[in-house]
């Protein structure tokens, strides 16, 4: 994917690699906890070295700037829960990081997909202070935009081999939605027997950039090449895959912070969905690091970035 920076004379930097992002700062430390960094077909990785489910960390440019742009693509963690509320995950962009006068504490510009509710498309746009212990939240703005992960069936077929397994090639090709363990309902196929009860299946052998995947599930075997189905995603237990993954691109420009997601493979929308002035004097106002927060990850979980383009505006 690449973006057209958002105005002219701007710099993108395409993130490719957890080294281009080598100034780590702690917003809140767990012990001794640390994420294992990781790159895995094209997207940037985080997961936690062992059970310090509370630490959230930023990872940032080198470079500074005053005024910048962040777009990323926000992949579900791989696990979910729901109580303790300390694991629910975090995800998000961090503009203006800069050191306070004390040179302990850091201030910064945050927007971040919320965790204490586990409303998936939730985000919390807003300034805030860290150091290392404390978390302050200024003047928190909430985001939450309608979004609808479906995919269209263009072509199935079952067969039996040892078991029975039905087969799916969906539009459009080129997603990222899809992933192995992924819970999903198909309604509407043109051959009811290709539909999945609505409670949904696990999703296996998928290739994500080929819109397709694979069910196990009796039935008689045959092609439905009229298709024409839905899939939706079900998940009661990592809801988080019901929406995610999906688009967040913010911008902070002078005092204004400006917010907007959308699903993967849905054209970028034009207005923002969130565009506030930031008052509080508290607020950073001149440059600083940008990058990305990684937090509440919980063990044998990871949180994952794709798509990450940071632009220096000023």
């Amino acid at each position: 994917m690449s973006l057209t920076p958002p105005l002219s004379g701007a710099v993108t930097e395409d993130i490719q690699s957890w080294t281009q992002l080598p100034r780590q700062v702690v917003i809140t430390a767990d012990g001794a906890g640390t994420h294992a960094l990781t790159e895995a077909n094209g997207e940037l990785r985080a997961a936690q070295a062992g059970a310090f489910g509370n630490l959230r960390m930023g990872y940032l440019t080198q470079w500074r700037a005053a005024d910048s742009d962040i777009v990323s693509l926000w992949g579900p963690p791989s696990t979910f829960t729901t109580t303790p509320s300390t694991n629910k995950p975090q995800i998000g962009h961090l503009h203006r990081v800069s050191l306070m006068p004390d040179m302990r504490s850091y201030q910064a510009v945050a927007v971040f997909h919320d965790a204490f509710l586990g409303t998936p498309n939730q985000l919390h746009c807003e300034a805030v202070t860290f150091d290392g212990v404390a978390l302050t939240q200024i003047n928190d703005q909430v985001l939450s935009q309608a979004l609808t992960k479906a995919l269209r069936v263009w072509w199935a077929r079952r067969f039996t081999f040892g078991s029975q397994f039905a087969e799916y090639i969906c539009e459009p090709r080129s997603m990222r939605l899809i992933d192995d363990g992924d819970i999903v309902r198909i309604q509407n196929m043109a051959v009811t027997g290709f539909n999945t009860p609505a409670t949904g299946m696990p999703v296996t052998n998928s290739v994500p950039d080929q819109g397709f995947f694979r069910l196990t599930f009796g039935g008689t075997d045959g092609t439905d090449g009229l298709a024409g189905g839905d899939v939706t995603w079900v998940d009661t237990t990592n809801t988080a895959k019901n929406l995610m993954p999906y688009y967040v691109r913010s911008q902070v420009v002078g005092n204004r912070l400006r917010v907007k997601q959308w699903i993967h493979g849905e054209p970028e929308p034009r207005v923002w969905g969130l565009d506030v002035a930031l008052t509080d004097p508290r607020t950073p106002l001149a440059d600083g690091w940008n990058g990305v927060w990684v937090g509440h990850v919980q063990s044998g979980s990871s949180h994952r970035f794709r798509d990450l383009q940071i632009t220096r505006l000023r």
